[in-house]
């Protein structure tokens, strides 16, 4: 018989918060992604839709980690106003700019939280795929980011440190 997989050892409040900051980042990504679609030019309508199936992904990932944790995962909110108001293809891209840089920047958290744990994390452990997923998530939102710059503005289309504000 299997034993279960390890939970993370005397979760502190702190990774906990950063955990659930990220599966929020994430529920508003999914919420931006369906908002900013039919504003976008028609050739990036299938992109959006592919990175809103990624923040899906991560999200329920996340969700169902937080429950086997024992955890209460973060509900999604009723509403997440946009910064501006989506009146041209380009303010979609800022838009979807911000969604990926809020995930990247909560995913930059959670694994700073996850690799500051005192305990080591066995290769299979709740925290060894915390930590593999909050790494993979700031990578793959800073490289969605990099995509939505480069189509706006190629000259600046990444910068230095992902997910540091």
């Amino acid at each position: 018989m299997a034993s279960p997989t390890p939970a993370i050892p005397a979760a502190s409040a702190s990774l906990i918060s950063s955990w659930q900051g990220l599966l929020a980042a994430e529920h508003a990504a999914v919420f931006a992604y369906r908002r900013l679609g039919p504003q976008l030019a028609a050739a990036d309508r299938e992109l959006a839709r592919t990175y809103e199936a990624a923040h899906r992904s991560v999200r329920d990932e996340l969700s169902a980690g937080l429950l086997a944790a024992g955890q209460t995962p973060v509900r999604t909110e009723a509403d997440y106003p946009l910064a501006e108001p989506l009146s041209a293809p380009s303010a979609a891209v800022q838009a979807a700019v911000g969604a990926e840089e809020s995930c990247a920047t909560a995913a930059r958290l959670l694994l700073l939280g996850a690799a500051s744990t005192t305990a080591q994390a066995p290769a299979g452990s709740t925290l060894a795929k915390l930590r593999a997923t909050a790494l993979s998530e700031l990578t793959d939102s800073a490289v969605r980011a990099t995509r939505w710059r480069i189509g706006d503005d190629a000259a600046n289309a990444t910068v230095p440190f992902p997910g540091v504000e």
